[in-house]
């Protein structure tokens, strides 16, 4: 699709990101699940959605204001991209959490 050509470069910036956030996410995951205290890894997980709602919203507007695109067309490739691993992320952590593993 060409009108998403220009925004290739941010778009393989979001899909690390997201992979890099997701990893994180496991690793801190199976250590919180193995915690006595039953609540940290419940806040472990509200913790993850806002930080990674904060970020979200910093990286884009960074980037809108930095390069001052012609067009809005790599915000719909970055919340397509936050939604997939937005889904990942959660069925990898409540299957951490159902098995504590």
């Amino acid at each position: 699709m060409p009108q998403f050509k220009p925004h290739a470069a941010i778009s393989w910036f979001f899909l690390g990101f997201f992979m890099l956030f997701v990893w994180l996410a496991y690793i801190q995951g199976k250590q919180a699940a193995k915690s006595e205290n039953l609540n940290n890894f419940t806040r472990l997980v509200i913790g993850l959605i806002g930080l990674k709602l904060f970020l979200a919203i910093l990286i884009i507007a960074v980037y809108k204001e930095m390069m001052q695109p012609q067009d809005n067309n790599f915000a719909y490739i970055f919340f397509i991209l936050y939604a997939v691993y937005s889904i990942f992320e959660f069925s990898i952590l409540s299957r951490i959490g159902k098995t504590g593993k």
